[in-house]
């Protein structure tokens, strides 16, 4: 986590050049005290992902406008509850030995070429698992072509990434989930 210490800086892209160049500038923008994601940074540059209410964007900042927040581990229980990010759920429980129940629903759904609604392809995770402090893992890592990943639980955000092979086509749980309330 990071927030915005800058009272308004813009995005970078990624394209050749970037994000050096004033090509580079998108137009979407962070303000002061916004919170951010910082996937990597380097001396000059951070990789960051802000969602607001409405939306959200991925791109370069300048790491002098963020300051990077050290997020405290979280208990058993922060990780409980009904997570949300698009059309995917997931819902996680504990219980009283130090597990957390997964349940989670991925939908990608089709549309034809006059926009019609086509069909939705679907993928399930259901597992029991421990954590460990802000991540875990879960599936089955045994054959790479089954259904695994990890999710890691940053203040009040769940972030999620899979291989790739949790449902049908498309199908992906990746991306930050917020909790319902």
């Amino acid at each position: 986590m990071a927030t915005v210490v800058v009272p308004k800086v813009n995005f970078r892209d990624d394209d050749l050049g970037c994000p050096e160049s004033a090509k580079c500038v998108e137009r979407a923008y962070v303000v002061a005290k916004d919170a951010l994601f910082v996937a990597k940074a380097n001396e000059e540059w951070a990789c960051a992902w802000f969602t607001g209410k409405r939306t959200e964007q991925v791109g370069y900042l300048p790491l002098k406008s963020v300051q990077v927040i050290r997020s405290t581990e979280p208990k058993l229980t922060d990780w409980s509850g009904v997570w949300r990010y698009d059309s995917n759920e997931i819902k996680i429980h504990a219980d009283k030995r130090g597990r957390l129940h997964l349940s989670g629903l991925a939908i990608y759904e089709v549309y034809g070429p006059d926009g019609e609604f086509v069909t939705a392809n679907t993928g399930e995770i259901q597992e029991i698992v421990r954590p460990n402090g802000e991540t875990l893992a879960f599936g089955d890592k045994s054959d790479p072509s089954n259904c695994a990943g990890h999710m890691q639980l940053i203040s009040g955000h769940l972030i999620v990434t899979d291989n790739m092979y949790c449902g049908g086509m498309n199908v992906r749980f990746d991306g930050i989930y917020r909790k319902r309330p």
